[in-house]
């Protein structure tokens, strides 16, 4: 558990293992907890080392946001981030909704540094979402209706899988990071979450040529599916995976 000062921004972060360096951005409204919950399974199925930097966005978790002010600002951040706390330049980036802009936009502008990435679910910037009309839900019904009020509102935003055993991994990783976020008057009233960089233009005079995998859900009400389809002309390494039956929370799902 550290702190990285970068002006008068205090990012707060977490380190697990030892090897490649990974560097997870988490989406709005959360904090680091919701890429650990997901991931962790993962890296520990697998037989190389990875470094894990977990961190908490600007304004989010344990995070202070000091001059934050738009997505351009954490991407200074975390800029300074990888050079000074990372130290290497061949970073895996893995970014989810919010994060997975930052990341694009991270690449875009310091692709040096990065040797691949990881899309969750990544919003793309655009003014207006093209959002799936007619979601499919499965619902297990006598439990969700045995929620608090708050806890159905909270789950079904982002969740297309409404049961159970989902609710387990929701409560654990996402909904105490929700609830601690929602009278957050930096998120509510300060922080514009667009980068100056539109992922939507520029098709053919910029490319990321390393490897990234894109994973978004069909059900996703909150940043679709089809925007990130559109901007693959930018990644001709790109895997492109859509999930039935996942909404937002694509993991939980």
């Amino acid at each position: 558990m550290s702190y990285y000062t970068y002006k008068d921004c205090k990012l707060y972060y977490e380190t697990k293992g030892q090897g490649i360096p990974v560097v997870l951005i988490h989406g709005w409204g959360i904090d680091h907890r919701y890429l650990e919950g997901c991931m962790e399974p993962v890296f520990d199925a697998l037989t190389r080392e990875f470094e894990r930097f977990y961190l908490d966005l600007p304004g989010m978790g344990r995070s202070i946001p000091g001059f934050v002010r738009d997505g351009d600002d954490c991407l200074e951040v975390l800029h300074g981030f990888m050079e000074d706390v990372v130290g290497e330049n061949e970073i895996l980036l893995v970014g989810n909704s919010f994060g997975g802009l930052l990341s694009m936009g991270l690449a875009k502008q310091w692709g040096a540094m990065v040797s691949g990435m990881i899309l969750l679910a990544p919003a793309t910037g655009c003014k207006e979402r093209t959002l799936p009309q007619s979601p499919r839900r499965t619902m297990d019904s006598e439990f969700f209706y045995s929620l608090k009020k708050e806890e159905q509102e909270a789950f079904a935003m982002c969740d297309a899988c409404l049961t159970k055993e989902a609710f387990k991994h929701y409560q654990t990783y996402i909904y105490p990071a929700v609830g601690d976020n929602k009278d957050n008057e930096f998120l509510q009233h300060v922080l514009k979450g667009e980068i100056a960089w539109d992922v939507h233009k520029e098709k053919n005079s910029y490319q990321f040529k390393k490897p990234v995998l894109c994973l978004v859900g069909r059900e996703d009400t909150c940043v679709g599916y089809q925007d990130q389809f559109e901007v693959l002309d930018h990644y001709p390494n790109a895997t492109y995976l859509l999930i039935s039956g996942a909404g937002h929370n694509i993991w939980v799902d």
